[in-house]
């Protein structure tokens, strides 16, 4: 979805017996297309996008993303001594912290811990990393939700919107960083990309339930 990925399209590389980044990700974007659409059409996030949201509507929705994403990066780092140095884990474990921190600017209560989601735990480190892939590639998408929030409530990076802008002007980098280092797992580790699949659609689907919960 654009609020999630707001990816472009490639031609497919051709040839060679090792992956490059456009391979891997082709093939994730690929198959998980439906649940990227279905995801496009949440009613909860859509509403980031709205001329006349309001800042307590928007608190709430950060409350509820902040209660997805803290067991979700938890998940992450249990699979941490799996997962390469060139991934740099620990920088991209850390948008939960903002979503607290955008919270604090916004003098709202963070979610208690009781009503964190119940994120399922993976069974082998691809789906770690096809989890990994649907939050990063979220970044992308939410370069478009910090411009409209600019606009629509005059919160920024500093303000209220730091989750939406977690690599600043390196949002491009780091996420073509992210591909490479996938791509590199996926050949050095002879990783199993069905499984880096299902961790991704799995993390739409749960993503999905969760903030459509409400409604």
């Amino acid at each position: 979805m654009s609020t999630l990925q707001n990816l472009t399209d490639h031609a497919r590389p051709v040839g060679g017996s090792r992956h490059d980044e456009n391979t891997v990700w082709l093939r994730l974007r690929n198959e998980t297309r439906a649940a990227h659409e279905s995801i496009e059409k949440n009613g909860c996030l859509k509403r980031l996008l709205a001329d006349d949201l309001t800042r307590s509507e928007y608190a709430g929705i950060l409350r509820r993303l902040t209660a997805f994403y803290v067991p979700v990066e938890r998940e992450w780092l249990r699979w941490a001594e799996q997962l390469p140095a060139a991934l740099e884990l620990e920088a991209r474990a850390g948008k939960a912290a903002l979503l607290f921190a955008d919270l604090a600017a916004l003098q709202a209560p963070a979610p208690d811990r009781a009503a964190y989601a119940d994120f399922a735990p993976f069974d082998a480190v691809e789906q770690a990393w096809g989890c990994i892939y649907v939050i990063e590639g979220s970044t992308m998408g939410g370069q478009l939700i910090a411009r409209s929030l600019l606009q629509t409530l005059k919160v920024t990076s500093g303000n209220g919107a730091s989750f939406y802008s977690p690599y600043g002007t390196d949002v491009g980098a780091k996420w073509q960083a992210f591909k490479k280092a996938m791509s590199r797992a996926v050949d050095d580790q002879n990783l199993d990309l069905d499984k880096m699949i299902d961790g991704a659609q799995r993390t739409f689907s749960a993503l999905d339930r969760w903030m459509a919960a409400d409604q």
